[in-house]
């Protein structure tokens, strides 16, 4: 399983650099046919997991038991897309790791790192799905 942790620093570096960054990206997998996924941590300490596969797109807020709270759920494909499409254009030019090239991945990923809290996350997300 590959994982970001050796990318963390360059993803970090980046961060600093985008103050307006509110959340970590601890580790991600985005392996075609096999996981798209990624974990971060918002400002507010909480830890959120994104998945993305054929079937639907989840958000979920965790706690250190691993039991989460859905943020937000997407099962249908064109919906979906119109959602990623959204956060795409909206959060064009958010740095994300070379490595990301899932499209939607990419879209969910560059939305909550500019999240500080689940709620914010959940608002970002809602509004998207409103505007698509």
């Amino acid at each position: 399983m590959w994982l970001l942790l050796c990318r963390e620093a360059d993803v970090e570096g980046r961060r600093n650099a985008s103050p307006e960054l509110m959340a970590d990206l601890i580790e991600f997998m985005d392996r075609e046919g096999v996981a798209c996924w990624a974990r971060f941590r918002l400002d507010s300490g909480d830890s959120i997991w994104l998945g993305v596969a054929e079937d639907g797109v989840v958000v979920e807020q965790f706690d250190k038991e691993f039991t989460g709270t859905k943020l937000f759920g997407e099962e249908d494909a064109v919906k979906r897309a119109r959602v990623a499409r959204a956060l795409a254009d909206q959060f064009a030019g958010i740095p994300t790791p070379p490595e990301m090239k899932d499209p939607v991945l990419l879209a969910f990923t560059a939305a909550i790192l500019l999240c500080s809290s689940p709620e914010e996350v959940q608002r970002v997300l809602g509004q998207a799905v409103n505007g698509a």
